[in-house]
């Protein structure tokens, strides 16, 4: 273990272990994760207040009429965080690693976390970061000194585990080993439950696999279409469904997207408060806010899309984003009511800075 004012991935007992073999025994894991299932998972699921409100409307079935019309879920929340460019994705990852794995005195909920690093930039020195940054605010309430809250970083830190998928192959494969990887007896977090998988960059492998498959139908003279592409993400959407109700855990990934309507531009219709909301714009809307380049067993996977996108132009020291609900399917009820959320924009604010990161109800938190 490295000293705790600089961690290092590579010196850190979670980063980056060796998949285990498969192995029939389960830990007391499997029993707090499976008994998961059978409350409410979805209420207060990030433990962030501002993107909560958003999630509880729609992952929460008993809130709205207009929401029990809709198909029963047969898995727990699937949430993608997307924008068009750098706009914080990670960076909230951080903040929901940060909040699942810390204790809950220091406003945690001491469970763990999988990290899945497709694009092999997740920062375990940030996340440090945005631990201290976020405990920070109970240290004077429970007068923790600092010596102290180091050694609670460094528990919270041995609960996050992080894989580095190089290739979609290797994401599947990956996938396929963390329930043995997680019930091997001797794991640290064999007693915790698992909170979430976490994964940074879904579409990081998609123009690869799509080169390869193009290139592969060339050299045999085939018909070029996308079937073994379609089949290799239905294979990683069917073993996350897998591991996510086998764990108990929600799943929430990044992903890169473009402008879903011709010619429309994001950041020229800002969903800023004062405006009539983006969510309000077309209701039912037909088309998403962005799309991206994963075949349609991705998409159809997912539950809930969040798009973000920045709020301030410019090089500020504090870095501010925005971030609302895609609703496109949700039914024209169940838009407004999201729409109403957060003081009636249907939105989410946060900002990054050197000490972490903050989310707020409005643009003035």
């Amino acid at each position: 273990m490295c000293a705790l004012n600089s961690p290092n991935v590579d010196a850190l007992p979670f980063s980056s272990p060796a998949l285990a073999g498969k192995i029939k025994r389960q830990s007391l894991i499997s029993f707090m994760n499976s008994k998961r299932l059978k409350d409410n998972p979805n209420q207060d699921l990030l433990q962030i207040p501002a993107i909560d409100a958003l999630l509880d409307l729609i992952l929460n079935p008993s809130l709205t009429a207009a929401q029990k019309a809709l198909p029963k879920r047969l898995h727990l929340p699937v949430i993608e965080l997307t924008s068009r460019g750098s706009c914080g994705k990670t960076h909230l990852l951080y903040l929901i690693c940060a909040v699942a794995t810390l204790p809950s005195k220091l406003g945690g909920k001491g469970r763990a976390v999988v990290i899945v690093d497709c694009k092999s930039q997740f920062s375990v020195n940030r996340l440090y970061e945005v631990m201290r940054g976020y405990a920070k605010q109970y240290l004077q309430i429970l007068s923790i000194p600092s010596s102290q809250l180091h050694g609670l970083l460094k528990a919270a830190l041995s609960h996050v585990h992080i894989f580095h998928p190089t290739s979609s192959a290797q994401l599947l494969l990956t996938i396929q080993s963390l329930k043995s990887y997680l019930y091997t007896a001797e794991h640290q977090s064999s007693r915790r439950r698992i909170d979430s998988i976490l994964i940074d960059g879904i579409s990081s492998f998609i123009w690869r696999d799509r080169w390869n498959d193009y290139h592969a139908v060339m050299l045999s003279q085939g018909n070029l279409d996308w079937i073994d592409l379609q089949e290799r993400y239905s294979s990683i959407v069917r073993e996350l469904k897998e591991v996510a109700g086998a764990l108990g855990a929600y799943i929430v990934v990044t992903n890169l997207g473009f402008s879903g309507r011709r010619g429309g531009d994001l950041d020229a219709q800002p969903p800023l408060r004062g405006a009539k909301s983006v969510v309000e714009e077309k209701t039912p809307r037909e088309r998403p806010y962005l799309r991206n380049a994963l075949p349609a067993p991705w998409n159809a996977f997912v539950n809930v899309k969040i798009v973000l996108r920045h709020f301030r132009s410019g090089e500020d020291e504090e870095r501010r984003f925005v971030g609302f609900s895609d609703t496109v399917g949700l039914g024209g009820g169940l838009q407004r009511a999201v729409s109403e959320v957060n003081g009636g924009t249907g939105q989410f604010w946060f900002k990054i800075t050197s000490e972490g990161v903050t989310v707020g109800a409005s643009a003035n938190f």
